[in-house]
């Protein structure tokens, strides 16, 4: 759904016939609604009065509503009632009416509910098919929470009111002026390559990078107090040319309203053919681009997207050309998404300063009455994609306004969070703490500063916020693997043995685990941890899983086969670990594996620090 598909496949509209022998007939066909429609909802009502009951659907596609007439049923005899409460609600919301027929002793039975199916409401008029019998003896109705009251002298064909307590069916005339329904054949509305999406509450735009000319990394920056327009765009596209030669004949116009321009290739991001920077440098020149250009990285279009995601609640990758209009203050104003117009970012830029109000009437698709005054949007959820994503720098700012509006214990944890990706320990340290006196129970909060706290070498300061997290979820397999490798650091290997198989029963075949706890039943530096048999085992199969194509699991398994003295499988494991760790260029990785390997060559075992 969020990538804009149907969510149901687009499975057709079904009818089914009552064929009265306890079976049911599919006439979806014939029945003139088996529409592609994404329908979700549908309401009978008697839309123009003719004693059937027409349909109205709404659909989650276009078109979003369709009135269906029911001509299927012309000239077949109905009645239609409606209830009114006294000492009950006032639409007798509930009520069940039991309508008798001459020379019948069943009556029919229909119930008065507010809503129908999903998502819909049919009309109050209660009303009754009568088939052959059009003869009407009395009609029941038994109020919610009432008594049962009688009425009588209807008749078929008719529209009556029946108030409760009035015993008398009080005829309602039909509508004095007929309505005339004509069908009509809908037709999908064209889609464009171009759209410029206004937004009525501007979020402030991430930071973004990309390399100039000359292979620097550089930040979007802007000149204060005038805007920017970020273009990206390609050399194989057609349109991203015809954009940014009239940006090029038109530069005076916008210069003059206050407006630079950065044009960034995203040549080789994606499937698109590559081109070389100096190339796409000499197709800028050609054109004698006057504005500044670079080179898109993969960090800043993941951004962009991110942002668009959480705008709009679709996850679709930008077309090319795509632009972001960003106002003086650095906040998202525009998205234009295929070629911009001049005349139309001109416009754009005119209402940059305009109030809430006018932005939101210029964000909507048509002018109508608003009942509610402007509101900013809720930028709580793009911090917390910014930080699942790994971006903690756009996060921070936006987890501070949170902050500073009365966020609690989770908005701190989450800046603390990101903080620590940003390295700035202390403060988030702080902040875990603060998100804690808040809310004590937070597995959360107490996990992730027990990581902080060994990351900073305070694993005795950590084992304690371990254990709170387990206590509330002891199924927290990364809490067990944690809490381990605390324990090792603190040298309780006994205890850490527990938690490393804990961590694996939770989760079996994790490599991380499972290599943990092979080292130490290996070659722990305490004795009383070591199961050779089991390590060698263990180790075999975390590195058969991987293919033996992970360095720090073939070392493992080679230290394994040094303890159990099968010293020459032990040198090809180390050989093999060697060579994977120099083709990845880790060659500080590489020449410790190395001295490890003289060893085992040695006939040495290897012994884990303490």
């Amino acid at each position: 759904m969020q990538a804009g598909n149907s969510h149901s496949g687009h499975e057709r509209n079904c009818a089914f016939l009552n064929t009265a022998g306890g079976r049911f007939a599919n006439v979806s066909a014939i029945s003139g609604f088996d529409f592609a429609d994404d329908a979700r909802a549908v309401a009978p009502v008697d839309w123009d009065q003719d004693g059937d009951l027409d349909l109205w659907f709404s659909n989650r596609t276009g078109p979003q509503v369709r009135l269906l007439r029911n001509d299927a049923a012309n000239g077949t005899p109905s009645i239609a009632l409606r209830l009114a409460g006294r000492s009950v609600n006032r639409d007798a919301i509930g009520a069940r009416v039991e309508l008798f027929q001459a020379g019948s002793t069943t009556p029919l039975v229909r119930m008065l509910s507010a809503g129908a199916g999903f998502l819909a409401q049919g009309s109050k008029w209660v009303h009754f098919g009568l088939g052959d019998a059009t003869k009407i003896e009395r009609a029941v109705v038994h109020w919610p929470g009432g008594e049962p009251e009688t009425f009588r002298g209807l008749k078929a064909g008719r529209r009556y009111q029946l108030v409760q307590g009035d015993g008398k069916a009080v005829a309602v005339a039909p509508r004095a002026k007929p309505i005339k329904l004509f069908p009509t054949v809908l037709a999908s509305p064209q889609g464009s390559a171009r759209a410029g999406v206004r937004l009525a509450s501007r979020p402030p735009a991430p930071i973004l990078r990309y390399r100039d000319w000359e292979g620097e990394k550089r930040i979007v920056g802007q000149t204060p107090g005038r805007a920017l327009l970020l273009n990206l765009w390609a050399s194989w596209c057609g349109p991203c040319a015809e954009e940014l030669a009239e940006f090029t004949r038109r530069r005076k116009e916008l210069n003059e309203r206050g407006l630079d321009v950065l044009a960034l290739s995203v040549d080789g991001l994606g499937d698109e053919r590559s081109s070389e920077p100096e190339a796409l440098r000499d197709f800028l020149r050609h054109l004698e681009f006057p504005f500044d250009s670079g080179i898109a990285t993969g960090a800043t279009v993941d951004k962009l997207e991110l942002l668009s995601a959480r705008l709009f609640g679709r996850h679709t990758s930008f077309p090319v050309p795509v632009s972001f209009l960003i106002d003086g203050a650095g906040n998202l104003a525009v998205i234009y998404k295929g070629r911009v117009e001049v005349d139309d970012l001109l416009a754009d830029l005119q209402e940059l300063d305009a109030g809430a109000t006018d932005l939101r009437a210029r964000a909507a698709p048509f002018s109508g009455r608003w009942t509610t005054p402007p509101v900013r949007a809720d930028a709580s959820l793009l911090s917390r994609e910014y930080l699942r994503a790994g971006y903690a720098e756009d996060a921070e700012p936006l987890l501070r306004v949170e902050l500073q509006s009365g966020g609690g214990a989770e908005t701190r944890q989450l800046l603390a969070t990101a903080l620590s990706v940003l390295g700035r320990n202390a403060e988030a340290e702080r902040l875990y703490r603060d998100a804690l006196v808040l809310d004590p129970g937070s597995l959360r909060a107490h996990y992730n500063l027990g990581l902080l706290l060994t990351a900073d070498g305070r694993h005795l300061d950590a084992i304690p916020h371990f254990e709170a997290a387990l206590r509330i979820d002891p199924a927290h397999a990364d809490a067990h693997l944690a809490i381990a490798n605390a324990l090792l650091l603190a040298d309780r290997a006994v205890d850490a043995i527990v938690h490393y198989r804990n961590a694996l029963g939770l989760k079996p075949g994790w490599g991380v685990a499972a290599n943990a706890l092979a080292r130490q039943l290996a070659a722990g530096a305490n004795p009383r941890v070591r199961d050779v048999p089991a390590a060698v085992k263990l180790a075999e199969q975390v590195c058969r899983a991987t293919d033996h194509r992970v360095p720090e699991l073939m070392d493992t398994l080679a230290l394994a086969y040094a303890a159990a003295g099968r010293f020459d499988e032990a040198v090809d494991a180390e050989r093999k670990a060697v060579a994977l760790a120099t083709d990845a260029d880790r060659t500080a990785y590489a020449e410790e594996l190395g001295s490890r390997l003289e060893m085992f060559v040695a006939g040495r075992a290897w012994t884990e620090p303490h």
